[in-house]
């Protein structure tokens, strides 16, 4: 009796040690799974980063921007960036006055009221935000303006598929694309105003008036001409670039002498 008990306890322990294996066994086979899922999650998410690079590359303009307390720019300085634009693409992007390369771009997807506590002292000024915002951090290289040697940084912005947020020296600027042209096109005399936003530095102006002779006069907010066409045809479009100092409204009056004449006119702005 005494050798069954025996027997039994070593039995047992063998179906132990067995049992034991297997788990280990399945536990190794769950954590390949758990790695392949990772994978295919990293893959997703560059997907996603090479996206939202097509999507914010191009020029943005500051159409408003919040200080900090610890802010290093004078309003001298964030009165000149807002006249100025950023520049990004995969590659290169010029940050108002400085030029970066060789870029290393990485990026999260996080709740926007949270990166606005995190990163905006006043950052009740940004409602018109979407629910998520992506961080991009950048890894990359820049240029000493003064003796040229080369040497790694990094820098980051928001964006939230809209709007780009951009800190400088502990300000935050929000930035707005370029939009495509803004067309117009009709048949006799007629009048549009355009508002400006106020990041508006230079007007690009193109326009046609075909065999007929037609007249664009453009005015700003107090009536003063700052184009004026003469009343011509135009055998072919014609390109001009009218600067927009101190200017907030402007005001495109097409004169034509005849109610069939047909025109087109169209601009953006840098």
């Amino acid at each position: 009796m005494q050798n069954m008990n025996q027997l039994f306890k070593i039995l047992l322990s063998f179906l132990t040690i067995l049992f034991s294996s297997s788990c280990n066994a399945n536990t190794v086979v769950n954590n390949r799974i758990v790695t392949d899922t990772i994978v295919k999650i990293n893959n997703e998410t560059d997907e996603m980063l090479n996206r939202t690079i097509a999507e914010v590359s191009g020029y943005w303009y500051p159409i408003s921007y919040t200080g900090s307390k610890s802010q290093a720019l004078s309003q001298i300085d964030i009165d000149r960036f807002m006249k100025m634009y950023v520049f990004i693409s995969a590659d290169t992007i010029i940050n108002f006055t400085d030029t970066i390369f060789d870029l290393k771009y990485s990026i999260d997807r996080i709740n926007t009221g949270d990166y606005l506590r995190m990163n905006v002292d006043e950052f009740y000024n940004y409602k018109m935000l979407d629910s998520l915002i992506s961080d991009i951090f950048i890894n990359c290289k820049k240029r000493d303006p003064q003796k040229g040697n080369i040497f790694f940084t990094t820098w980051s912005f928001a964006y939230d598929g809209t709007y780009l947020l951009i800190f400088q020296d502990g300000v935050t600027f929000l930035c707005e694309k370029q939009k495509s042209p803004i067309t117009f096109n009709g048949l006799g005399s007629m009048a549009k105003e355009y508002l400006l936003k106020g990041y508006e530095r230079e007007l690009n102006l193109s326009y046609e008036f075909f065999s007929d002779p037609d007249e664009l006069v453009i005015y700003d907010q107090s009536k003063k001409v700052i184009y004026n066409s003469g009343m011509q045809p135009t055998r072919q479009p014609v390109s001009i670039r009218i600067p927009l100092v101190g200017v907030k409204k402007l005001v495109f009056k097409i004169n034509t002498k005849s109610s069939k004449s047909q025109w087109k006119y169209e601009f953006s702005f840098k």
